[in-house]
């Protein structure tokens, strides 16, 4: 079983819903998922029972095959953004280079 440090960020009270609602990080040695929660409480209720109830609603939905919406980061991410920006930036130039060179049909 994979084992996450959890973090819970933007912690806010929505009193139009009686809602908490915050952003729970899972970070892993693979990187950091993201997920937005929410959970139902008076405003009263204490950080640890909020926190509980939307780290266990992050990891629950981390599980699944379809989990919703989420953030990703990769924790080799810099190295292959520099390798996938220095390839776009290879296509774009081929591509500037040919198409001013085709004659019209």
């Amino acid at each position: 079983m994979t084992q996450f440090k959890t973090e819970v960020q933007n912690l806010t009270y929505n009193a139009a819903t009686q809602c908490f609602e915050a952003l729970v990080v899972l970070h892993s040695f693979s990187g950091q998922v993201t997920y937005a929660t929410s959970a139902f409480g008076p405003m009263d209720t204490d950080f640890k029972t909020i926190a509980k109830t939307m780290t266990d609603q992050a990891l629950a939905r981390h599980g699944v095959r379809n989990p919703g919406l989420r953030s990703r980061i990769s924790a080799v991410g810099s190295t292959n953004v520099r390798q996938q920006n220095a390839q776009i930036k290879s296509l774009f130039h081929r591509l500037l280079h040919v198409l001013p060179n085709q004659k019209a049909a």
